[in-house]
């Protein structure tokens, strides 16, 4: 997301500036790389979750398995 942050603060100056975005495809651009960012951290967490719940999971089964052989 900051690969796109950053350049993108050149697009948004020149637009308060001259009121036209000069650079379409820079800012196309732009936009799909914070698009992309965000994505990925969106995908990240899910990940994060659904790992975690498994390790849960894992750990209640490692407890159960433990206290039935007792």
């Amino acid at each position: 997301m900051a690969s796109g942050l950053i350049p993108g603060v050149v697009v948004i100056l020149e637009f308060m500036r001259t009121g036209l975005v000069l650079r379409m495809p820079l800012a196309m651009l732009l936009v799909g790389l914070v698009l992309s960012g965000m994505l990925a951290v969106t995908v990240v967490f899910i990940l994060r979750t659904v790992n975690r719940r498994f390790q849960e999971l894992e750990y209640l089964l490692r407890l159960l398995t433990t206290r039935s052989k007792e």
